[in-house]
Parts: C-alpha cells; sequence; structure tokens
C-alpha cells in the first residue's frame, strides 16, 4: 500500500493560521497604541486647562483710592495689576471687576456699563494698550468708579474675573487716613515721594491662599 505524506499541506495551514494571528495582533497593537496617543494628548490637554482653571492669571500689587480735596471719602479705586508668573497672555476687554461695599453690588468691565479703565503703566511689548492685552511684565491701572463714596474706615471687597483661569484672591480692603484733631486734611503744599495729596492709600489686606 503506499503511504501519502501530507506533512506540507499541514505546514502550509499553520503557516497561514500563524500570519493570520500576526496581522491581527499588529492590528490591535496599531489601535492600541493610536488609542493611547489620543488620549495622552487629551489629558495633556485637560491637565492644562484645570490647571490654567484653578490658578489665578492675575496678581493685584496694589490698591489706591481718590478723593477731593473737600473729603476724606474716597470716589474711585485704582487697582495696579499684572500677570502671575507663567501666566499667558490675557485680554483685558474679557475681564470682570466685582464690586461690593455691603450696600452695593457692582459688575465693571471695558464695554458694558458700569464700566472700568484699563491704562497701562508699564508696556513690555509696546502693543498691550493698542491690543488691549496683558503680556508678562505688563502693570495695568484698573480704576473703576464707586457707586456711592467709601467713608473713612469703612471696608469693600473687589474680585477680578478673568476670561479663563481662576479669579483673583477676594480683595478685602479698609479706607483710612490721617485726619488732624479730627479735621478731614487737605492738600499739602507739596506731595509726599510717590504719593499725590490728593490721594488716599487704601489699607488692604488680602485673604486667601
Amino acid at each position: 500500500m503506499k503511504k501519502v505524506n501530507d506533512r506540507a499541506e499541514v505546514g502550509v495551514g499553520t503557516l497561514i493560521v500563524f500570519i493570520a494571528m500576526v496581522l491581527v495582533a499588529a492590528v490591535a497593537a496599531a489601535v492600541l497604541i493610536n488609542t493611547s496617543g489620543v488620549l495622552q494628548q487629551r489629558a495633556s490637554q485637560t491637565g492644562k486647562q484645570a490647571t490654567q482653571e484653578v490658578s489665578s492669571n492675575l496678581q493685584v500689587t496694589g490698591i489706591y483710592g481718590v478723593r477731593n480735596s473737600t473729603s476724606a471719602d474716597l470716589y474711585q479705586l485704582k487697582f495696579n495689576v499684572g500677570l502671575a508668573a507663567g501666566a499667558p497672555q490675557l485680554d483685558v476687554t474679557k475681564i470682570v471687576i466685582r464690586y461690593s461695599d455691603g450696600a452695593n453690588v457692582r459688575q465693571y468691565s471695558e464695554s458694558t456699563a458700569p464700566t472700568f479703565t484699563a491704562t497701562w503703566i508699564r508696556d513690555v511689548t509696546g502693543t498691550g494698550a493698542t491690543n488691549k492685552v496683558m503680556n508678562a511684565g505688563d502693570l495695568v491701572e484698573f480704576r473703576i468708579n464707586v457707586p456711592d463714596d467709601i467713608a473713612e474706615r469703612s471696608s469693600i471687597q473687589a474680585l477680578f474675573i478673568p476670561e479663563a483661569g481662576a479669579a483673583s484672591e477676594d480683595l478685602h480692603a479698609m479706607s483710612s487716613c490721617v485726619s488732624v484733631k479730627g479735621r478731614v486734611p487737605g492738600p499739602r503744599k507739596g506731595p509726599e515721594p510717590g504719593r499725590s495729596s490728593s490721594w488716599l492709600r487704601v489699607r488692604s489686606a488680602f485673604s486667601g491662599a
């Protein structure tokens, strides 16, 4: 009886199955690699956005009150504001200033009444004031007219809310001026260095982290 050699046929079948398994594994690996890349990119974007949202991009360096020559009450507030370390550019037209004196609450914006005025004290790029965009190193003065004059020893609250990122620290300030024998101090003959005689510095006490 003649013997039949079927080893070659079995070898071809095994090879086909092996190639199919390799192709399936390659496709699966490609899908996994692509998925992991997409997830990593999204995670990176989410992390950046989350960091930006929980950290404030604004840093208030000073608060000043303005009065006239006959009253100690403040009718205007000025805030010196810069960008925090590592903060991106900031569109000033999108900032909202929330002000409260206990009796009144106002939301100030750049275009809708009540409005604030932004003036560049230091413009690093030379284009910030024109484009109304704060850059790293810029120092901008925000000016608001308060609804009611701020009397001596009364407190106010202000909060800067940018378009992106957390709001600034909650600013609490108390107005103070030096009176002589109960009289309201008038203009001096010569202002002190760095301070106009028509200005009153608002003593600020910052709260928050």
